[in-house]
C-alpha cells in the first residue's frame, strides 16, 4: 500500500521501488525479517514472507518501468559575460 502498485512511493517519504535493484530489495526484506533493519510496518510485513515470497517480490519490482528519469538537458547556448 505504502509503495503503491507499481513500486512509487504513495507520498515522498516512501521509497521508489520500481526499476530498483532485485538484489537490494531481496537484502532491504531479509534484513527487516532479521531484525537487522527496523521499520515496524515493514518487519512486521517481511516476516509473512517467505524466501520464495521475497524473490518474486524483488524479482517483480525490479522489472516495473522506474519512475524516476534523468532528463538530457542541453548545455547553455549562452556563454558568460567576459
Amino acid at each position: 500500500a505504502c509503495h503503491g502498485a507499481d513500486g512509487v512511493g504513495i507520498t515522498g517519504i516512501y521509497p521508489t521501488l520500481s526499476g530498483q535493484h532485485a538484489d537490494y530489495i531481496e537484502k532491504a526484506l531479509n534484513d527487516y525479517r532479521s531484525g537487522k533493519r527496523r521499520n515496524a510496518v515493514m518487519s512486521a510485513f517481511a516476516q509473512t514472507l517467505k524466501p520464495e515470497d521475497i524473490k518474486a517480490v524483488a524479482h517483480y519490482f525490479s522489472q516495473q518501468r522506474p519512475a524516476l528519469q534523468t532528463l538530457y538537458r542541453p548545455t547553455s547556448r549562452f556563454t558568460a559575460a567576459k
